[in-house]
């Protein structure tokens, strides 16, 4: 049975994650290995999933012509991160700073890169570098914003699982309203109804999170979107609140 395009986007997005993990080891030389250690797991799986045969040797080799010469900027940003980790307590704080976004967005260019080329039907044996690289770069800002998204996407559900809601706010109903006519690519919204009153917050694009969410139609993830953006839904709640219910005087002190 051939792949989903979401299935191997599920594998990047994972191994993204990882490298973004791994950027964060305050080892100099510890992480680099760990980096390249994800990447060669993630075409492992990638090739698994395409039925493609896998060879390590093959692909270390493809992955030193297409990263060094290509990636010298996230290579630039790796070698000083590992520099300033030799440093000791302000040189991995330094570190740390930069080398998750680089490390994560060379895993997604690569990671994006193989798998275009598995789903024209390639293998290991006929990769084009040439044609690889005229792409190369233009992943590599994708997967920096990609890798921006799904770092706050954890913190966002680490935070919400370490701090519950209250009752009366569980309650809330909310809807995740996907508007397609709106702006360039459509935009999708949360909304909710409360004493005929429709509040909604903008989210996103529609393909900004299609990247996010790894999907082609968002109506499927709708109540991921809504778990993922509830807190700074009611947090936005509770401001409009306050406005509305606030005296008029102290409406009027606020605009001054």
């Amino acid at each position: 049975m051939a792949p989903t395009a979401s299935s191997a986007d599920s594998i990047i997005r994972q191994h993204v994650l990882l490298a973004a993990g791994a950027g964060l080891i305050p080892v100099p030389i510890a992480d680099m290995a760990a980096i390249t250690g994800i990447q060669l797991k993630m075409l492992s799986e990638l090739s698994a999933s395409y039925q493609v045969p896998f060879s390590r040797h093959r692909v270390e080799s493809i992955l030193s012509s297409l990263i060094g010469g290509l990636a010298s900027r996230e290579i630039a940003t790796i070698g000083l991160s590992g520099l300033l980790k030799t440093i000791p307590i302000f040189g991995s704080v330094l570190g740390a700073a930069s080398m998750p976004m680089a490390a994560a967005a060379l895993t997604y260019a690569v990671g994006s890169s193989f798998k275009e080329h598995f789903a024209a039907g390639g293998n290991l044996e006929n990769v084009n570098l040439t044609r690889v690289r005229t792409g190369f770069r233009q992943r590599l800002e994708t997967g920096r914003v990609l890798a921006k998204q799904l770092i706050e996407r954890k913190s966002a559900q680490a935070e919400a699982q370490a701090e519950p809601e209250k009752e009366p706010e569980s309650k809330t109903k909310i809807y995740c309203i996907i508007k397609p006519n709106v702006g360039k690519t459509g935009k999708v919204y949360l909304k909710s109804y409360i004493e005929g009153w429709r509040p909604e917050k903008y989210v996103g694009a529609i393909d900004e999170l299609k990247l996010r969410y790894g999907v082609d139609d968002l109506e499927t993830v709708k109540d991921q979107i809504i778990a993922e953006y509830r807190k700074p839904f009611l947090q936005y709640l509770r401001e409009k609140e306050k406005e509305r219910t606030s005296p008029p005087a102290a409406k009027a002190t606020a605009e001054a």
